[in-house]
């Protein structure tokens, strides 16, 4: 994350705000108070996605997960909630209406794919998908190191394999993302 810490992107505060989701939403912090700890991860899912809607991805499959354990979803949901609810607002006052994204006011000339499915995303593509992790510019020519994630995986499945599914998961969603951009 220190590349992207010291610019003005967002990329560092959605993805802090993901990784808390995820820790709080799949039991890893505040284990004693899971009622708090699920309207915690609702909370930092719906701030991450606030700060970059495609990290809705990460908010998503702790959803799902707490779905399929039978957890309760309501003060995930609820977290989630109070969390975005600036964002009708926002977009109300900037863009004309409440579920109008900025994304559909981009400029045509600098960005002619955002006009293809929804904002620029279609389906995956294979070569989409080599070109973002094995391309010139990709995850891994660029930072080799990421793929230690692998191994960081393989340790934490050892131990937690639901965590490590979810994490991968996460992890596969966003090269799928990304490959459909």
């Amino acid at each position: 994350m220190l590349p992207f810490a010291t610019t003005f992107y967002a990329h560092a505060t959605s993805a802090a705000l993901g990784v808390l989701a995820f820790a709080l939403g799949t039991g890893i912090l505040l284990l004693t108070k899971p009622r708090l700890a699920a309207f915690a991860a609702g909370s930092a899912a719906g701030l991450a996605a606030l700060v970059e809607y495609p990290v809705l991805l990460i908010g998503a499959t702790i959803l799902m997960v707490r779905l399929l354990q039978r957890q309760s979803i309501i003060p995930y949901l609820l977290g989630g909630a109070i969390a975005l609810g600036p964002l009708p607002v926002y977009n109300a006052i900037s863009f004309g209406a409440p579920w109008r994204l900025g994304y559909g006011f981009v400029s045509d000339e600098a960005f002619r794919g955002m006009k293809a499915g929804l904002f620029g995303i279609t389906s995956p593509r294979l070569d989409a998908l080599e070109e973002i992790t094995v391309g010139p510019s990709g995850l891994v020519t660029q930072s080799p190191w990421l793929l230690l994630g692998l191994v960081g995986l393989a340790l934490l499945g050892r131990q937690h394999a639901k965590r490590a599914l979810v994490a991968a998961a996460v992890v596969a969603l966003f090269l799928l993302y990304n490959a459909s951009y």
